[in-house]
């Protein structure tokens, strides 16, 4: 590993000069002076007889001049007119009661349309506005948290401009509703004391232009209900200040204790170091390779470059927006590097040398037995591996308008990121970042060497005995290559059965399978121990438990692939105010969006269903909802999974066993190959396709096939539950003969039988039999 340390200095909130606080100190009591300054001006000036016949004429209008007036207190909000003078107008026009329900009504309207206005259409200039205002990341954060309160709150208390705080709502994670109730509730108490102000300038006004003798009592009377409402609004205002401080403080902590950051950008080395592997690296994270200059906003940012992160990343750039991606270590993220690449590579190679074994079984001769060059192997992969990272390069991306980043992402606030030291600025993001091996607590794993998924592809010699803990499907595929390599092969899973979650039909077949490629399967196993089987031994002992009896083998190699765990840690997402958890990664809606509202995750690091292919979707999910007012939702995906064995396991929808275990009314059709004409030609009669469908009809529930090609199969029935086609539709598609395929055209065929009921064929014969 070669790694740069770039330190960055992360400031807590700047804090106001001492010039500028005595400088703030001045403007509220300046205001009140110029306001009674003007009130009086009003009253007693000689403008008295042109608002007196004003105020009639409007008054005259009766709701109309309500309405013209409501609405042209919405256009002041939303054009940043100062609301107080309106308010005072309103209670000068329509006295205390009319003024405050016109000053309700159309003041709650306005903030509304701002805080639309700034979640839909102006976000970018909101975004650098809010800099101004350094408290409000603190604000935004408590929005999440206590949302109607912090609203509330703000009203109450003038720490950022009224008219400008409707649009920087619209940015948070507030719901229009919730947003709509607290301003309402937290704008009234100003409302009634302006529109009281108002009220008594009109009073005073009318009493004035009266015939008679000044009535002192109803001036006394005026002021004294002024210093009441002034007084009740000064306490309800104090108290609010001190509950707003309180909970702006405790949110604020995250951003002050960043402190200095170090920041280590690594250029990862795969091993072994040749060719192929230099070509991987200097295509998914070419050394030297300079980060751009974050400069203006982003209105969209992936964390990480896998598969769901290149997708978004590609495709907001594609629709105008302006883009960034960061990776910590390769483009293409597992599926590229560890994953479906390497591994299918691998079972490629493993097929081939299984059908060469075979091929005495086909007419052929070979001539001796034949014999693995495991180093050959791994190069090719390695090879093909480097071909196919041209499709993730990062200059690939770069040339499509994405802003590629490389180094260590941090969230310092809910719309700033950190990468190597510089602080990126967003609208929308996308959080992509995948999943790694679980390590389970075994007694003595951290003592011995082991393998996992990320790094069994960099083995350049075979382990003459290879130990597996896990029969999912990653244990499972990699169980039988490595026999058909010609290693001894252990799988131990505390399981039942291999793939527990997988049909069980399906799963015994591709237990058979592995039996005949040599696979030693141990179920039920409890895992007590791992140790060096000798002093300075490289070879582990692992020590078991089953049916209540200890038992141990030794093997040359250890793979670990109990499951995968999302990647979460160190991405300060308690700074953006993203809900996580370790074991499940980060909690999302249908939508995929997290906790807050304008912050999406794709991908293994959100979703149970880890595979390349729904993240691949769920990107394009969240890009739409993100960037072009999209409501997809993750629940209406249909989504295939595959375990790529010789023969595959392919399933859709609901499995057997489900089903069962859900107690649900289904009816079930399965085909087996051994009836099928293209299986038998193929030698490859061991397997079988079965449809789930609701009870008593052809809905597609769920299905599963089993064949050296079902993964090629499964899509047709994808299509089916995706488009809402029901089995009997698909016995009319002409399915080409002979295919593996047929055998789904055969279910439907088989449903379109069942439905001839026995009453319906006696009359159908008797019916021919007429007819004769």
């Amino acid at each position: 590993m070669t790694a740069t340390v770039t330190k960055t200095s992360s400031s807590a909130e700047p804090s106001d000069s001492a010039e500028s606080r005595s400088m703030k100190n001045w403007i509220k009591p300046g205001l009140g002076v110029l306001l009674i300054a003007g009130i009086i001006g009003v009253v007693f000036g000689p403008s008295e007889a042109w608002l007196l016949a004003t105020t009639e004429f409007i008054q005259n209008m009766g709701v109309t001049g309500a309405l013209i007036f409501a609405g042209a207190y919405i256009l002041g909000t939303i054009f940043f007119f100062p609301g107080s003078i309106l308010t005072i107008g309103a209670g000068f026009l329509f006295g205390l009661l009319g003024g405050v329900v016109v000053v309700s009504v159309a003041s709650t309207l306005g903030a509304l349309a701002a805080f639309f206005l700034g979640r839909y259409v102006a976000q970018d200039v909101v975004r650098k506005k809010i800099k101004d205002y350094p408290r409000f990341n603190a604000i935004y954060r408590a929005v999440g948290n206590e949302g109607f309160k912090v609203i509330l709150l703000t009203r109450l208390v003038p720490v950022i401009p009224f008219n400008f705080l409707n649009y920087a709502f619209g940015l948070t994670d507030a719901s229009w509703r919730q947003y709509l109730a607290a301003s309402w509730v937290g704008m009234t108490p100003g409302t009634i004391a302006y529109v009281y102000i108002g009220a008594v300038a009109g009073s005073l006004t009318q009493a004035i232009a009266a015939d008679g003798p000044p009535n002192w009592m109803s001036y006394g009377l005026f002021a004294l209900g002024g210093v009441a409402v002034v007084a009740a609004t000064w306490l309800v205002t104090r108290r609010a200040r001190q509950e707003f401080d309180k909970i702006v403080d405790e949110e604020a902590r995250p951003e002050q204790k960043t402190g200095q950051i170090e920041v280590e950008h690594v250029v990862p080395r795969l091993e072994p170091a040749d060719e192929f592997n230099d070509k991987l690296v200097k295509n998914t994270h070419p050394p030297g390779w300079s980060n751009p200059d974050p400069g203006e906003v982003y209105n969209f940012i992936a964390i990480g470059a896998g598969t769901a992160g290149l997708v978004a990343a590609a495709g907001a750039a594609i629709l105008g927006a302006r883009s960034a991606i960061i990776e910590r270590k390769l483009m293409g993220g597992d599926c590229l590097v560890t994953g479906c690449v390497p591994s299918k590579a691998l079972i490629r190679s493993s097929r081939a040398i299984h059908d060469a074994r075979q091929l005495s079984a086909y007419g052929g001769l070979v001539e001796g037995e034949v014999t693995v060059d495991f180093g050959r192997v791994m190069a090719r992969m390695r090879r093909l591996r480097a071909d196919i990272s041209e499709h993730d390069a990062a200059t690939r991306f770069a040339d499509m308008g994405v802003d590629v980043f490389f180094g260590d992402a941090c969230f310092t606030g809910p719309n700033t990121i950190v990468v190597g030291g510089r602080e990126l600025t967003f609208t929308k993001a996308l959080i992509a970042t995948g999943a790694s091996p679980i390590i389970p607590p075994i007694d003595g794993l951290d003592e011995v060497d082991y393998l996992t998924s990320e790094t069994i592809f960099s083995l350049t010699e075979l382990p003459e005995r290879l130990g597996i803990i896990g029969a999912g499907p990653i244990g499972s595929e990699l169980a039988q290559a490595f026999a058909r390599f010609g290693s001894s092969v252990f799988v131990l899973d505390q399981a039942e059965r291999a793939l527990s979650r997988s049909d069980s039909d399906g799963a015994r077949i591709v237990q058979a399978a592995l039996d005949r490629d040599g696979v030693h399967s141990i179920f039920c196993a409890k895992i007590e121990k791992v140790e060096a089987a000798s002093p300075g031994s490289r070879s582990t002992k692992i020590i078991f438990e089953v049916d209540g009896e200890l038992r141990d083998i030794e093997v040359d190699a250890l793979l670990i692939a109990a499951g995968r765990r999302p990647n979460v840690a160190n991405l300060g997402l308690e700074n953006a105010g993203v809900r996580f958890d370790d074991k499940t990664g980060i909690e999302i809606d249908d939508r995929l969006r997290s906790s807050k509202r304008h912050i999406f995750a794709a991908g293994d690091c959100a979703s149970k269903f880890q595979f390349t292919h729904v993240a691949e979707a769920q990107a394009k999910i969240a890009l739409q909802n993100a960037l072009v007012f999209g409501r997809k939702k993750a629940t209406d995906l249909i989504i295939p999974r595959v375990t790529y064995t010789d023969p595959e396991l392919a399933e859709v929808g609901l499995c057997e066993d489900e089903a069962i275990a859900d107690g649900l009314e289904f009816d079930v059709i399965k085909y087996d190959f051994e009836d099928l004409d293209r299986a038998i030609t193929d030698g490859e009669t061991a397997g079988f396709a079965k449809v789930l469908l609701e009870k008593g009809k052809d809905r597609i529930l769920g299905a599963a096939i089993v064949a050296r090609n079902a993964g090629d199969m499964i899509s047709e029935m994808t299509l089916a539950m995706n488009e809402g086609i029901g089995l009997a539709r698909i016995s009319s598609v002409i399915h080409p003969y002979p295919t593996q395929a047929e055998a789904i055209k055969k279910l439907a065929d088989e449903y379109n039988r069942r439905r001839l009921k026995p009453w319906m064929k006696r009359w159908l014969e008797r019916f021919f039999a007429w007819m004769r």
